[in-house]
C-alpha cells in the first residue's frame, strides 16, 4: 500500500512539473512575442502621431508584403505609414460590414479580413492559408490576388 500510495505521489509531481514546463515555454515563447510586438506596434503609432500632430488614434492593423505597413483609424479617416514614416497617406474610413458579402462569395470568413496596404492604397486584406486577396475599398474589386 505504501508503495502504490508513493508511486501516485510521484505521478502527480512528474503531471506537475510538466505541467509547469507547459506554462514557462508558453510564457516564454509565445506570450513573451507577443506583448512585444503589441509593444512596437504601440511606440511606431505614437511616433506616427506625433509627427502627423493627431492624437487618439485606433491601431487597426499590421500589415506587410513589400514593407511593413501600419494603419490606424482617426475619427473618419485610414491612415497608413510604412516603419520609417516616409511614405504615409489617408483615405476615408470604410468599415469591414461594408465587404462580408464579398468575402464570403470568396470564400473568406467574417475573421479574415484586414485591413492592408498595396499599391500606396488601403485595401482589404482578404487572408487564409494559401490564399490572399486585396479589395478596393470602395469598389470591392480584386485589385491582387495570390494563391487560391
Amino acid at each position: 500500500m505504501k508503495s502504490k500510495i508513493k508511486n501516485v505521489l510521484i505521478d502527480l509531481l512528474l503531471v506537475m512539473v510538466v505541467l509547469l514546463l507547459l506554462l514557462l515555454f508558453h510564457a516564454g515563447f509565445i506570450a513573451g512575442p507577443l506583448r512585444a510586438m503589441e509593444k512596437e506596434n504601440k511606440l511606431y503609432v505614437e511616433a506616427y502621431e506625433k509627427v502627423s500632430e493627431i492624437s487618439n488614434t485606433e491601431f487597426m492593423n499590421r500589415f506587410s508584403l513589400s514593407d511593413i505597413y501600419y494603419v490606424v483609424k482617426y475619427e473618419d479617416e485610414l491612415h497608413w505609414f510604412n516603419q520609417a514614416i516616409d511614405k504615409v497617406g489617408k483615405q476615408a474610413y470604410m468599415p469591414y460590414d461594408n465587404v462580408f458579402a464579398k468575402a464570403e462569395t470568396l470564400g473568406f470568413k467574417e475573421s479574415e479580413i484586414s485591413y492592408g496596404v498595396f499599391n500606396d492604397k488601403v485595401v482589404y486584406a482578404l487572408e487564409k492559408k494559401g490564399h490572399i486577396v486585396f479589395l478596393d475599398l470602395e469598389s470591392h474589386d480584386i485589385v491582387f490576388e495570390f494563391g487560391g
